[in-house]
């Protein structure tokens, strides 16, 4: 049996400065192309990025599209795919923002003098495109694009240190295309493996892998935050401080009204600009659950920030809640540490969470709990509108008629009009609103234990 090798390559939507922080200034709009990732049920890893997008960044309508095609190679997608599901979005977007290009790619065919030539092939701008027969063509198309890239590299198979033997390799054809365009070098495959992912393989094996060497849900997560942060994306979300002795307080990404201190309870109101990437995590009717990435991988609990502070407390356990909600109990040391909310899915943060990663769900036609194609092709999805089941079908049927070029790209305007209102839909449920914030002593904590915390 062949076992897929995934290569993801990742394009910068600012001018990269060696790895110099990534900061949007308007919005993202980037497509993906994850195989059978990009297929439901496996619609996870690029669900957890766009939410990153949608949390981070809810002033603008970020849209992050799958292009992919279950069990084909990279050939086969640049020859049978890449005209008709990326030249639509890129001929309609070009002009909308920034844009990234994400490819997570499968190589079935075990080749790897594959990876160079067609990694290669994406990297011109306009990018060339294959016609159905053989011919190399923009198909008169020229978007005024100029992809900055850099190639990420292969994630992990299931085989015993990660490496099928032919990873490593793809790895190396990977760093090649990265020194030939003079673009950064990341290595995930190892990256991944020497920070947990190797260990997870021959222990507890909850990062992957179900029948198809498909990670399960906890890889997805941890492949979608390690991608995040070789991005080189804003790893602190917001922070709040606050100095109990001396009344006052510091934000980051959030402002307080009505703050006080009084006794030994603080109270306010607080709007967050801004929250941190959704991921799946079992709930009532939720059953995917992508948590025990962080048990796997330690690294990754600490790599992003959404911190909570509080110094100069009197020593005791005190407890967090927001709109009266239960978000976190802590010690004054913790607190004056700094407490993270990054996994913290207690309360409102949990709640808006889910409602922005079940607005991406209804983009990609998929039930949010289940992740399985909620309507057949003919017929609309959520909203009444046409999605991405939807524009696949469409797709298809248009470029199998014949339809290249402009012509294919106006057969699917309409598909492509509704697909942006649905990511409207998205960018709503990332909006802030204001919260109210209590954070009030619970008990004194015992004198052995608060010796031991300082």
């Amino acid at each position: 049996m062949k076992l897929p090798i995934r290569i993801l390559l990742l394009c910068a939507f600012l001018s990269l400065n060696g790895r110099a922080q990534t900061v949007p200034t308007n919005a993202v709009v980037a497509l993906m192309n994850s195989s059978s990732y990009g297929t439901p049920p496996y619609v996870l890893w690029e669900r957890y990025v766009w939410s990153y997008y949608a949390g981070m960044y809810p002033q603008w309508t970020n849209m992050l599209f799958d292009v992919g095609h279950a069990g084909q190679g990279l050939q086969g997608d640049w020859q049978n795919d890449w005209q008709k599901r990326t030249l639509p979005y890129v001929a309609t977007l070009t002009n909308s923002g920034s844009f990234d290009f994400y490819i997570m790619e499968t190589d079935n065919g075990g080749n790897n003098s594959n990876v160079y030539p067609f990694l290669l092939n994406f990297t011109n701008a306009p990018p060339f495109y294959y016609d159905g027969v053989s011919a190399l063509t923009n198909q008169a198309i020229n978007p005024p694009l100029k992809y900055n890239y850099f190639f990420i590299g292969a994630i992990p198979t299931d085989t015993t240190g990660g490496d099928d033997g032919n990873n490593s390799g793809r790895q190396s054809a990977v760093l090649s295309v990265n020194t030939l365009l003079g673009t950064p070098q990341f290595d995930l495959l190892h990256e991944l493996l020497t920070n947990g992912w190797a260990a997870d393989i021959s222990g507890a094996r909850l990062l992957g892998f179900y029948t198809g060497v498909h990670p399960k849900p906890p890889g997805h997560l941890a492949i979608a935050q390690w991608t995040l942060v070789n991005r080189n994306v804003e790893t602190t979300v917001a922070q709040l401080s606050i100095n109990w002795n001396g009344n006052s307080f510091s934000t980051n990404h959030c402002t307080l009204s009505a703050a006080s201190i009084s006794g030994n309870s603080f109270s306010a109101t607080i709007h967050w600009d801004r929250m941190g990437m959704g991921w799946d995590w079992a709930h009532g009717i939720y059953t995917n659950d992508a948590t025990a990435a962080f048990s796997a991988m330690p690294i990754l609990t600490n790599q992003f920030k959404w911190i909570v502070q509080v110094t100069n407390l009197p020593a005791g356990t005190y407890t967090c809640q927001m709109d009266s909600r239960f978000i976190f109990s802590a010690t004054d040391a913790q607190l004056a540490a700094g407490v993270n909310l990054w996994t913290n899915k207690n309360g409102w943060i949990g709640d808006q969470q889910q409602a922005v990663l079940d607005a991406i769900s209804d983009v990609y036609g998929v039930d949010p709990a289940t992740l399985v194609q909620t309507h057949p092709a003919g017929s609309p999805g959520a909203h009444g509108l046409r999605d991405d089941i939807n524009l696949r079908s469409d797709a298809d049927g248009s470029y199998g008629s014949g339809n290249r070029g402009t012509n294919l790209v106006n057969a699917l305007a309409s598909d492509l009009s509704s697909m942006f209102t649905l990511s409207g839909y998205v960018r709503q449920a990332a909006v802030q609103t204001n919260h109210t914030i209590t954070i009030t002593f619970q008990t004194l904590q015992p004198t052995h234990l608060r010796a031991r915390a300082r």
